[in-house]
């Protein structure tokens, strides 16, 4: 058996924090964030999260843009409630 640690009791272990398993990012909302980093490791690649996790709903607009919906279609969803 082992200890149920906390996300922050993880962090703060001293083996974590060797193996480089936490990496800070930057939200724009809640400020420097430990996330955990990547569990894969290859020579010549870099390891980390690049950005922090988005929040909800901040990309809906750019992504209904990509799929080809109008300004006005994406007004109407807005309206809607469906977005």
């Amino acid at each position: 058996c082992g200890p149920i640690n906390t996300i922050d009791r993880v962090f703060a272990d001293p083996q974590v924090q060797h193996l480089g398993m936490a990496t800070p990012v930057e939200h724009a909302r809640l400020g420097t964030l430990s996330l955990v980093a990547s569990p894969v490791l290859m020579s010549g690649l870099p390891r980390g999260v690049r950005t922090a996790t988005p929040e909800r709903g901040e990309h809906t607009e750019q992504v209904l843009r990509d799929l080809g919906y109008d300004d006005e279609t994406i007004t109407e969803l807005h309206q809607q409630g469906a977005i």
